[in-house]
């Protein structure tokens, strides 16, 4: 089991490019890690980092959204760069699918929509 730290962030959110660059590395790391591991990783599951009380006031749809694109680029990148290592890992999203607004599964939606990703009943396929 691996955690990252979020970032903390101010009202801006993720709207600056150095915050996305910044916050799309943690995850790229988190991959990189579990391409590095000499024992079999079978799934990963990502949870949207910072998205309380360290998003700092920002918007949190805004925010869901644009940290949700963060996320794919690393996880989509990683796996482009590092395909013998990560072809196989399953990447579970932590959504909570009942809340009345999920800004986490709204937020990825969004944001695989907005790359050209297909939303399957059983994930995003994004074309990389």
């Amino acid at each position: 089991m691996m955690y990252s730290v979020g970032p903390m962030l101010t009202r801006d959110g993720l709207t600056a490019p150095s915050e996305q660059s910044r916050y799309t590395q943690i995850y790229a790391d988190a991959m990189n890690e579990i391409a590095q591991i000499d024992s079999n990783v079978s799934a990963f599951r990502i949870t949207m980092l910072s998205l309380g009380v360290y998003r700092g006031g920002a918007p949190l749809a805004e925010f869901a959204d644009a940290a949700a694109g963060c996320i794919i680029d690393a996880v989509c990148t990683s796996v482009i760069s590092q395909h013998l290592a990560l072809s196989q890992l399953g990447i579970l999203i932590n959504t909570d699918h009942n809340a009345q607004f999920s800004a986490e599964l709204t937020g990825f939606k969004n944001a695989a929509k907005s790359r050209g990703a297909m939303i399957t009943a059983n994930g995003l396929i994004v074309q990389y």
